[in-house]
């Protein structure tokens, strides 16, 4: 028996396949994308946002909204997704009806061309079709893409007897008309327009003139000793919700396509005025 011993070359060869090793997990570690990724793009006239943040290896959420020409607002969470060797991402529900991402490409008429990974860069470069072909390129670090509501929203609940109804159209990014009318134990009629309001990444709407009196709002509240909890929106469902205090606490879901609430201003009313509280079409 004849021990071998080990010289400069074996140690070197030792070396070579530790490195190699090491730039393999340390490549197929940068070949995955994650965090957040957002990106802006302007073509005529359309103000393209969008972002992709990875929640794990499977699972994504993506928002792409649209201003200027045509409107779009996709909000999906949780979206199912891929990616092959080349870094190209897929979604499958993409194609199937029902699933967040189908549903809301048809309804704003949108072809998703494309979702590419390059590592090499860590950035994602999105593709799609609304009149014209558009890439955005996301990175990290950008501004997080909220998608915001847009429209009327309006929706009635009954609580022990008070029958409410309620309604929020959006004005544009920054003002809001608001409308609640109650009727039965406690008489309501709230109608405020171009109200200032801000809305944060959790669809948390808020009203800055709230506090303030001499605010629409603000006046509005105290004269029926109203309380107004919170306002929230769920891109998801393109819903938002209203939370409101009088007497008892009342949660109300406003929804696209349901009546809209029109306030009727009782500040010239007499006992002699024939006027209704309120009018719905």
């Amino acid at each position: 028996y004849q021990r071998r011993v080990r010289g400069p070359r074996d140690r070197n060869m030792r070396c070579s396949l530790a490195l190699a090793l090491l730039a393999t997990i340390a490549l197929s570690k940068a070949a995955t994308p994650s965090g957040t990724y957002s990106g802006e793009t302007k073509v005529l006239g359309e103000d393209v946002k969008a972002s992709i943040a990875i929640d794990d290896s499977s699972h994504v959420d993506v928002n792409i909204v649209a201003s200027g020409l045509s409107g779009v607002n996709i909000a999906c969470t949780k979206e199912e997704y891929t990616l092959d060797a080349s870094g190209n991402i897929a979604l499958p529900g993409q194609g199937t009806a029902g699933d967040c991402v189908h549903d809301a490409l048809s309804k704003y008429s949108v072809e998703l061309n494309s979702i590419s990974y390059d590592a090499s860069s860590d950035s994602i470069e999105l593709s799609v079709h609304k009149i014209i072909n558009i890439k955005i390129k996301l990175s990290k670090g950008g501004l997080e893409i909220v998608a915001a509501p847009s429209g009327t929203y309006s929706g009635e609940t009954k609580v022990l007897g008070e029958d409410v109804k309620a309604s929020i159209a959006i004005d544009d990014s920054s003002h809001v008309d608001v409308n609640i009318v109650a009727s039965g134990l406690s008489g309501v009629n709230i109608a405020c327009t171009k109200e200032e309001y801000t809305l944060d990444a959790s669809g948390n709407i808020a009203l800055p003139g709230q506090g303030t009196a001499g605010d629409c709002v603000h006046d509005a509240l105290s004269k029926y000793s109203v309380e107004l909890n919170s306002i929230s929106y769920d891109a998801s469902s393109d819903s938002i919700e209203l939370s409101v205090h009088k007497i008892i606490n009342i949660k109300i879901k406003l929804s696209k396509g349901g009546l809209q609430v029109i306030g009727v201003s009782t500040d010239h009313w007499t006992q002699d005025s024939v006027v209704p509280m309120y009018e719905i079409y």
